[in-house]
């Protein structure tokens, strides 16, 4: 039920309150009371029919018996009590009657309980009740229980049942109203019971009076007549002979027991200070004392006096004047009658005139109070003040007193437009306030001439102010008070404003304000409005004190709903008790003004004083959408935070979420709120540090009481998160915040890798951007980075999701100059408009990118400038490069005008990918790069899928940059899967041409096509497209056997479960989402919700080649285990690294070209952008190049394992050991199980490799070396070189493109663990080895061989191809470390005419055994499609290894090269230096000591054959043959050994050593002889 519902009954609707329907009702429910509680069944009857109808009905007839059996029970309760109240809430009730309490009051039947009780809930203003007041014949026992209950009958014992229904109240508060409702029993009690009592006195007191004044009796006998309601009756005898007194109580007064003020009444006496009316012995006036019976308000209080010679008698009456006698006619009324007839004739009106009768009336409706206390004087002055206003416009004021008495009258009267009665109401605090005074009546009365006249009785607390009256300032104020509101706000516009604007001003808003506004706001108020609307842009807001009152008013073009304002103004920890909206309309102009008025505030002056500034700007910002609204606000209350010092630590709060998913955002909001000195603290910290203006920051002390604060928080969960908003303050080098003009985002750069509490793997640097409708993060793995800019769907996490991007990016990044780094953001807010949420979006990425701007340094004239404003805390840092990513495809253009218009270095080389970058889609590069893995998995099977058919599952749609591309890239595809988002496409026996024209159709529609588009009649029998979203799809015959599957009906997701499950040869991933995990995994660690029912695990999946062309689509565990189960796959790292590698090539070529540019080397940018648009082809040459070699590289790799596995481990090991690799979160495995990498494994190991080498020398490297010049050069495409020339050497970033290509070339060819093997083998920098490796393949010609070899792709076996390259990489080992001598590098230089015959002859000089596995190789691999001169080219590069110690013999000894080639290899076949090698080879090496010990000993053989060869070519050519011939034991034993090397019979290093050891000793006994 509804209390606030208005309930009207019509006369025909009384036919529907059926009274037999009331019978019928009672019957069934209570009859079967009638014999076994007949009371009860009785007392049912009759109270039934108190209760509403609306509210029977709403009852249910279990909830209506109970409620009923309750009333009967509190009846019962009164037992012998004069009064039994019960308040209830019902909380415990066994019934529901709606939202009540309930006050439930039995007492006997009296007069005025009910018009006492109503009156009391008005005055306290309670809305919504109602009152049931039932009165019964009652008959109780001796112990007061019912015994019987009845109809009332005159005569019998009738008791008054009250039941107050009030709406839901507290506890408290119900039993203050029950107290007060006791309060009005006790009154009226006493007054109804002595009221026979009151006016027997009262009789005899006029019988008394009738021989001493017969008027006086006769006013008693006017009182008795119904005019004056009594409540109370006192008597108090003086007898000053025997200074005796007493005193008897009637009515109330039996209510108070304390004795009157005897002496006080002689005093009042003895010097007259009473009042009397006209001479009479009787006083009539206000007590102060408040009546609780029949009307609220001050008693009425009737004085008699009788007095004579030693003895006083006074008489004291309360009670209240009835209606009657408020109406009677002062012409009727004793003791008075003839001052008003005296009053009247003074005026000498004709009688029966209009001015007669309107003085007569004047009178007649004069308060009673005033008519018996006012003199005749009085009256006529009075009077004649009313009859003087004659204008309009006229006021009339005046007060009397009663000195001594301390009563103060006051009366105004005004014209009817004057009149309101908020006046009245604003007049009576002004008189309380002013005169220090209670108000004991108000009386508004009006004349036929519409003039109203307003009667003020008031009792001043203190009398002295009576004397000392100013006059002037007491009218003033009241005239004030009656001033119009027009000309108030007149007369304020002039006076602040002046000069000729005023009238224009005051006639454009005074119609402006509606009578509500007028009302309600104070002119002064009002012009404080106009300042702010006459200039309002936007939302503003002000805070000041109307009437006393704090009022926020809110200015706007919009309406704002209550509803909208509550939740903000509840956040910040105000109260609001009332709002208005005022809708301002001039012309076409339209304005909402809000006016909020606060509750709870002890001192609105000193709020408003204080908070003036700082809630008015909060607000605006919220309601802006500037600021967020949370409980964070609150602070600008507790601690007087400005709205940006609370966004910097929401700011804080929104990273801390990021970094640490197990706080909650109760937990970071409560830490500040609960402990907001600490918050406080924090701001102050913030600002010392980092605001520019502090040269000489002084932060310990700040950071030494917040410790303090810190450690007394009591709450565990709020020290943990206040200790991470200090530690991560303490981790940002850079920021925003200070930065002009204001921005209305934030940014802080924080130096990730410093701060522990951030988890692994930490990127060097990251950038937060927090706005109200915006956050963002950049991470970045080294101060060159680059990578794309997401836009997330991933609120809550989508630093997570940037950071497993960032992890692929830094291995991906491998291949280019920056390392890793991502970005994303969010926007908070979304639209449902598209097109207006595409602009917010656009507008959010702007921001997002000036934010990491703001902070990033600059160049000016190659100088780096730091930005203005902004502390630095790190080096210079000048270099960000961002790209397109997952939904900010088309925002790069955006990205470079931001750069542009800010002046930034790299201008529109920002950005890569936008309209003067490489459209990566039009380039298809991406899926390009990914098909090159996946056409080098193919060949390695020995499939070319470019001329053979073959079978396609696919992830994605023709739409897509990578899906669509991808399935144009062989005609010989046959898809007969696919699915996206929307769709499922099924073609289990496609014709594979017919179906790449019809792909390439729906590529053509560009983003419009979907799978729908495809045309259905070129779909083999079976096949079909369904939506995924499909709740029933039928499986035909040939999806069933396609699917492997024996199931007929699937819906949309089950049957995508099942495509991932078929057999096919490739999976092509261009889409998102991830949907292959390990065995070992859960979908809850995978992290991708969305596609939890699709995924399956890798032991289930029947694909033969994986083509990662989208990121994510696996996890690494899951690739790992594919590999081991059989299955050819990458990394999406390595797959589609082709985006990030051109786009670092366009950045790379703007630079340069925008230098080229500013030296009018390229005429405009018009022309520099057509000639970069010109170079597209070469530059995917060149990026597909890396991609190419990546994949080969990797393959390469996995052969290398199986001769050198320990160095593997090593390099793994050693990555971990510097913290650049970690395991775990790479999922590096193979070390610990000791086993084969996979080759997801060996893409993390290269990488990682890559970006530990490109570390190692990029600092270092000679840069002027002609040699790492070329490398440099070659970065540029073959035109470009031609075109400048040496101008490219100016590059900016020159040093770090040579480093990355020389580190990409050496490793992609070399292999990841080639520089570190021979590292650690030699003790050198990886400078010195990469340019000794450089100058090696030089001098060995080894790249025109290379290319040649990669020519034969599809022609040769592709393991034949990985064996010749990986020979040439043994052969540059060697030569790598012989160049490592700076001398050895002259020597050739100075000699290469013979070390060029040296290599060239050493085919014809090897000995028959090394012939004889020359030419094994070179069948082998001419066996395996290698042409035969490029088969002996490869192995003459084999054989070449000892080049390097002939040419050194040949050189320094001076002998002839022929000389020491045929002693050097016949040394080798006398000494079966082969076999000997061969068997240490052999040896399983455990650890990095025995391959550290492996690759000494086999230098050391090579050292005895070269010292043998020397001592052969300076002595005789059969030098050997003698020292054999002298040393037989020795040589027999050694031939011995030969034998068990050849039997494998020898397992460890250790007899190689002695062997050795051997021969040198040998050696050097034959030089001593």
């Amino acid at each position: 039920m509804n209390p606030s519902n208005f309930s009207c009954i019509t006369k025909s609707d009384f036919g529907e309150y059926n009274y037999d329907l009331i019978s019928e009702k009672h019957s069934r429910i209570f009859g079967k009371y009638k014999q076994e509680n007949e009371v009860l069944f009785d007392f049912s009857g009759l109270v039934i029919g108190h209760i509403p109808l609306h509210m029977i009905k709403f009852l249910s007839d279990e909830d209506l018996e109970n409620f009923i059996k309750y009333l009967f029970d509190v009846l019962n309760g009164r037992r012998k009590k004069k009064a039994y109240i019960k308040p209830d809430n019902l909380e415990a009730a066994d019934f529901l009657i709606g939202n009540f309490s309930l006050i439930s009051a039995v007492t006997d039947d009296r007069p005025f309980i009910y018009d006492s009780i109503w009156g009391y809930l008005q005055e306290r203003d309670y809305k919504n009740l109602f009152i049931l007041h039932p009165i019964f014949n009652v008959e109780r026992d001796s112990k007061g229980n019912v015994v019987k209950v009845s109809e009332t009958s005159i005569g019998s014992r009738n008791e008054s049942f009250v039941m107050v229904f009030l709406e839901n109240k507290e506890g408290n508060i119900l039993k203050d109203i029950a107290k007060d409702i006791q309060e009005i029993y006790e009154h009226t009690i006493v007054a109804v019971d002595d009221f026979h009592k009151i006016t027997e006195l009262l009789h005899n007191l006029s019988t008394e009076y009738r021989s001493s004044s017969i008027d006086v009796s006769r006013f008693i006998h006017w009182l008795l007549q119904d005019n004056f309601i009594f409540q109370g009756a006192r008597v108090i005898d003086i007898d000053q002979e025997d200074k005796c007194s007493t005193c008897n109580k009637l009515g109330v007064f039996r209510l108070d027991s304390s004795e009157p003020d005897y002496a006080s009444i002689r005093s009042y006496i003895e010097n007259d200070k009473f009042n009397f009316v006209e001479g009479y012995p009787v006083v009539v006036d206000k007590a102060l004392r408040r009546s609780r019976m029949k009307e609220r308000g001050y008693l009425n209080r009737i004085l008699f006096l009788d007095k004579s010679s030693g003895f006083t008698r006074v008489i004291c009456i309360l009670g209240l004047f009835s209606r009657k006698g408020r109406h009677t006619l002062p012409y009727d009324i004793p003791i008075i009658k003839e001052k008003v007839k005296e009053t009247l004739n003074h005026f000498n009106f004709v009688h029966g005139s209009h001015d007669y009768k309107w003085i007569r009336d004047l009178i007649n409706t004069f308060p009673k109070v005033e008519l018996f206390n006012f003199t005749k004087q009085l009256m006529i002055k009075m009077l004649e003040l009313i009859i003087s206003m004659q204008g309009t416009n006229q006021v009339r004021i005046c007060y009397m007193d009663f000195r001594p008495l301390s009563n103060l009258f006051f009366f105004v009267a005004l014209p009817e437009d004057r009149f309101s009665y908020e006046l009245v109401k604003e007049i009576e605090t002004y008189l309380m306030q002013q005169f220090d005074a209670s108000v004991l009546d108000v009386s508004v009365r009006q004349d036929e001439h519409k003039r109203y006249f307003l009667h003020f009785h008031l009792y001043v607390k203190n009398i002295e102010v009576l004397e000392n009256i100013d006059e002037g300032k007491v009218k003033g104020g009241i005239y004030n008070m009656m001033r119009t509101w027009d000309s108030n706000l007149y007369d304020v516009i002039r006076e602040r404003l002046g000069g000729s604007e005023v009238d224009t001003v005051y006639h454009k808003y005074v119609s402006m304000f509606s009578e509500t506004y007028i009302a309600r706001n104070s002119a002064e108020a009002s012009f404080g409005d106009i300042k702010i609307l006459e200039n309002l842009e936007g939302v503003r807001s002000r805070l000041y004190t109307d009437n006393g009152t704090a009022v926020l008013k809110i200015y706007s073009g919009a309406r704002y709903l209550l509803t909208e304002l509550m939740p903000i103004l509840d956040n910040i920890g105000l109260k609001v008790y009332e709002e208005d909206t005022y809708k301002l309309v001039y012309g076409d102009e339209k304005h909402y003004v809000n006016a909020v008025y606060f509750a709870d505030i002890d001192d609105p002056e000193a709020f408003c004083a204080e908070y003036g500034t700082i809630i008015p700007e909060l607000i605006s910002k919220i309601l802006t959408g500037s600021v967020e609204s949370d409980k964070l606000n609150g602070l600008s209350m507790s601690e007087k935070l400005t709205y940006r010092q609370i966004g910097l630590l929401r700011g804080l709060r929104n990273f801390i979420r990021q970094i640490e998913s197990s706080f909650t955002l109760k937990t970071l909001n409560n830490s500040l709120i609960h402990n907001s000195g600490v918050a406080k603290l924090l701001v102050q910290l913030f600002e010392e540090k980092y605001n520019p203006a502090n040269k000489k920051p002084n932060i310990e002390p700040i950071s030494d009481k917040i410790m303090e604060g810190i450690d007394s928080v009591m709450s565990v969960a709020e020290d943990k998160a206040l200790r991470y908003y200090l530690w991560v303050l303490g981790g940002i080098v850079r920021t925003n915040y200070f930065r002009l003009p204001e921005r209305e985002y934030m940014s802080f750069k924080i130096a990730s890798k410093t701060l522990d509490i951030i988890h692994e793997p930490r990127p060097m640097f990251e950038i937060f951007v927090h706005s109200a409708q915006m956050d963002g993060i950049h991470l970045r793995g080294g101060k060159v980075a680059r990578g794309g800019l997401r836009f997330s769907d991933r609120i809550d996490d989508y630093r997570t999701e940037v950071l497993g991007l960032v992890k692929a990016q830094m291995v991906k990044n491998a291949v280019i100059v920056p390392v890793g780094s991502k970005g994303g953001f969010i926007v908070k807010h979304r639209l449902a408009d598209k097109a207006a949420d595409k602009e917010n979006v656009i507008k959010q990425y702007k921001n997002y990118i000036k934010a990491l701007l703001d902070i990033t340094d600059n160049y000016v004239n190659s100088k780096v400038v730091h930005p203005d404003r902004v502390k630095i805390y790190d080096q210079p840092d000048p270099y960000l490069v961002v790209a397109a990513d997952k939904g900010t495809a088309t925002f790069s253009d955006l990205a470079n005008s931001v750069s542009v218009e800010r002046g930034f270095w790299l201008g529109d080389a920002f950005a890569s990918g936008g309209s003067t970058g490489y459209d990566h889609k039009k380039v298809a590069i991406t899926a390009k790069g990914a098909w090159e893995s996946v056409k080098r998995h193919f060949r390695e099977m020995g499939k070319d899928i470019q001329t053979v058919p073959f079978t396609v599952v696919g992830i994605g749609d023709m739409a897509g940059d990578v899906f669509g591309n991808g399935m144009l890239l062989s005609r010989q595809i046959k898809l007969q899967a696919a699915f996206n988002h929307m769709h499922i496409f099924i073609d289990p026996d496609p014709d594979p041409e017919s179906s790449f024209k019809e792909r390439q159709r729906l590529f053509k529609l560009a983003t419009a096509a979907t799978w729908k588009d495809y045309d259905t009649s070129l779909i083999s029998e079976g096949g079909g497209i369904f939506d995924r979203s499909a709740k029933k799809i039928t499986l035909n015959k040939q999806m069933k056997q396609m699917l492997n599957c024996d199931k007929s009906v699937v819906t949309g997701e089950e049957l995508i479960h099942l495509i991932l499950l078929m057999k096919a040869e490739l999976l092509w991933n261009g889409g998102i989402g991830t949907y292959i995990k390990a065995s070992t995994e859960t979908n809850a660690q995978v992290g991708d919700p969305a596609n939890d029912n699709l995924r399956i695990d890798a032991s289930e999946c029947n694909f033969m080649v994986i083509g990662e062309g989208g990121n994510l689509g696996i996890t690494q565990r899951a690739r790992i285990e594919l590999d081991i189960n059989g299955v050819k796959v990458n990394t999406d790292a390595l797959d589609n690294s082709a985006g990030v590698d051109m786009s670092d090539h366009e950045v790379n070529l703007k630079i340069m070209f925008d230098k080229l540019l500013a030296a009018k080397l390229i005429e405009s940018v018009p022309a520099r952008n057509k000639y970069i648009e010109k170079l597209t082809k070469a530059v995917e040459q060149h990026v597909l190049s890396d991609n190419y070699h990546q994949s080969m590289v990797v393959s390469c790799g996995a052969m290398r394992y199986s001769e050198n596995p320990v160095v593997y481990r090593e390099l793994a090991r050693y990555l971990r050991d510097i913290g650049l690799l970690d395991f775990g979160i790479e999922n590096i495995e193979f070390v610990s199980q000791d086993r084969a990498p996979t080759r997801p494994e060996l893409c993390v190991l290269l990488a990682y490799s890559k970006i530990f080498l490109y570390n190692s020398i990029e600092a270092d490297l000679d840069i002027e070396h002609e040699l790492v010049k070329r490398e440099y050069m070659n970065y540029y495409p073959l035109d470009t070189q031609q075109r400048f020339g040496e101008k490219l050497f100016e590059h900016s970033l020159r040093r770090e493109i040579a480093a990355t290509v020389v580190v990409n070339r050496l490793t992609n060819q070399a292999g990841a663990t080639f520089f570190y093997e021979l590292y650690k083998n030699n003790n050198v920098s990886f400078t010195k080895l990469a340019e000794s490796y450089l100058v090696a393949e030089d001098v060995l010609n080894c790249i025109p061989l290379r290319q040649e070899l990669e020519k034969l792709d599809n022609k040769a076996e592709a393991n034949a191809i990985y064996v010749a390259l990986i020979e040439i990489e043994k052969t540059l080992k060697v030569a790598t470390a012989w160049f490592l001598e700076e001398a050895n590098r002259q020597l050739i230089k100075d000699n290469k005419e013979i070390f060029e015959k040296v290599v060239a002859a050493i085919p014809r000089y090897i000995s028959a055994d090394m012939k004889e596995k020359y030419d094994e190789m070179v069948t082998s691999l001419t066996d395996r499609g290698i042409p035969q001169k490029l088969a002996k080219a490869v192995c003459n590069i084999r054989y070449s290894k000892s080049a390097f110690d002939i040419f050194d013999l040949a050189v320094k000894n001076g002998s002839d090269v022929k000389d020491v080639l045929y002693c050097y290899y016949d040394a080798g076949y006398k000494l079966g230096i082969n076999e000997l090698t061969t068997g240490m080879k052999n040896v399983k090496i455990r650890d990095e000591w025995e391959r550290v010990n492996l690759e000494s000993i086999l230098i050391r053989v090579k050292l005895i054959q070269k010292d043998i060869t020397a001592h052969a070519c300076c002595s005789e050519r059969k030098w050997l043959d003698k020292l054999i011939s002298s040393e037989p034991k020795f040589f027999e034993n050694y031939r011995n050994f030969l034998a068990t090397v050849r039997d494998g019979e020898i397992d460890s290093l250790v007899p190689y050593n002695v062997v050795l050891d051997m021969f040198h000793n040998l050696i050097r006994k034959v030089d001593s002889q």
